[in-house]
């Protein structure tokens, strides 16, 4: 018998609202093996609640031998592609963002957007204000 660990998956609109009615899928990408059996790779789906929510039963890849991953897809009630993921489900139950970040495809779901470009920005200013200390060093002769 497999042994599954929950990964709970919270779905936000652009304005920050729970988006109900949304279809998650984990399909994992290959047969794995574990000590307990195999791991098949067939799709398992859920739906989010009113509050945006929902439970998927994982079994953990990481105890695997094939270093096999889940291929996760989030879509609207009407079927549009909100966002992708690539995970390794651990051995203990966890959320999708604890897990990676989600890259959102359409701008009406934004908020996971918005993270990443802030994420990116400061990445970004970094780097430009570290070029600028090793240019001023390399103008000053030191």
């Amino acid at each position: 018998m497999l042994t599954t660990h929950t990964l709970t998956v919270p779905v936000y609109g652009a304005d920050g609202n729970p988006v109900a009615g949304a279809v998650i899928n984990a399909t994992l990408n290959k047969t794995d093996f574990t000590t307990d059996g195999t791991m098949l790779p067939k799709t398992l789906s859920a739906t989010t609640d009113e509050n945006g929510s929902t439970e998927l039963a994982l079994v953990s890849n990481l105890v695997g031998t094939q270093d096999s991953r889940y291929q996760i897809t989030i879509r609207s009630s009407a079927g549009k592609l909100i966002a992708t993921a690539t995970i390794q489900m651990p051995e203990a139950d966890t959320t999708l963002q604890q897990l990676v970040d989600v890259l959102p495809i359409s701008s009406e779901y934004s908020t996971a957007a918005a993270i990443s470009a802030a994420q990116a920005k400061s990445s970004a200013a970094q780097a430009v204000s570290a070029t600028k200390r090793i240019n001023t060093l390399f103008w000053l002769g030191v």
